[in-house]
């Protein structure tokens, strides 16, 4: 948008300056003509600053832009249909230019952590309503001599999720695996928003992961989401190398 509105204030500050010092008359024409041309220099560079940078800073103009998905910006509590990885704690944030992030840290069934995620908005479909995502993942293992978690058995992720305003504390949504420790794996998740109970604790995705299990079970108690039965895998494709043992993370 700003580069259809940038020509037209150029446009009228040209103008602007040329009639300035008649209407306006100073101690010099050249004077007037400089600071009506920094003025129209300001103005170009807050509107570019709104249109370009504001909605990083001001989550008020990201809620009336970029409507419906601004309003599923939060934390989230995430119920997987899958039994290695039953459990997941996310983030929808915005990031830059019109995209968001969707990461995330799964967790084992006894609540540590098993796998990590960093995925990008690629489009909005407002017809079907489907927010669609790509990005990386990772299963995470426990380095005993370090104390904590690093990635191994990178691969790639497609989530797509269910946007409907109507319920803008529930989110359902499709995940597509692709290459996580040689296999290939569809599954459903549905994600519940964590902000009204937790909106400072858990600012980041390192700080989720940094989490002991017995903290982060007792998220899940909190919202009684451990009496909700796992969903179960809608599709599973197995690597090409069938006899690969199946990740336990």
């Amino acid at each position: 948008m700003m580069e259809l509105i940038r020509p037209v204030i150029i446009l009228t500050g040209l103008v602007v300056i040329e009639a300035a010092p008649k209407v306006y008359p100073g101690p010099s024409e050249e004077m007037v003509k400089i600071l009506v041309g920094g003025v129209i220099v300001f103005i170009i560079y807050a509107l570019d600053f709104v249109f370009r940078k504001g909605a990083s800073y001001f989550k008020f103009i990201r809620w009336r832009w970029y409507s419906p998905m601004s309003i599923f910006e939060g934390l989230w509590l995430q119920k997987v249909g899958i039994d290695d990885r039953p459990y997941s704690i996310s983030r929808i944030e915005y990031w830059s230019n019109s995209r968001w992030s969707y990461s995330g840290i799964g967790f084992k069934p006894n609540f540590e952590p098993a796998a990590e995620w960093n995925t990008y908005s690629l489009e909005y479909d407002k017809v079907l309503k489907k927010w669609h995502f790509a990005g990386e993942s990772s299963l995470l293992k426990l380095h005993e001599g370090a104390g904590r978690y690093h990635k191994v058995h990178r691969g790639y992720v497609s989530p797509i999720l269910d946007l409907f305003p109507d319920t803008p504390d529930r989110i359902e949504g499709t995940v597509i695996d692709l290459d996580l420790n040689n296999e290939n794996r569809i599954f459903l998740v549905t994600l519940h928003r964590g902000d009204k109970w937790y909106p400072v604790r858990l600012p980041s995705i390192a700080k989720i992961k940094s989490m002991t299990a017995n903290e982060v079970r007792e998220l899940f108690v909190n919202m009684n989401l451990l009496h909700v039965a796992t969903q179960s895998s809608v599709a599973t494709q197995s690597s090409t190398e069938s006899n690969q043992p199946k990740s336990s993370g």
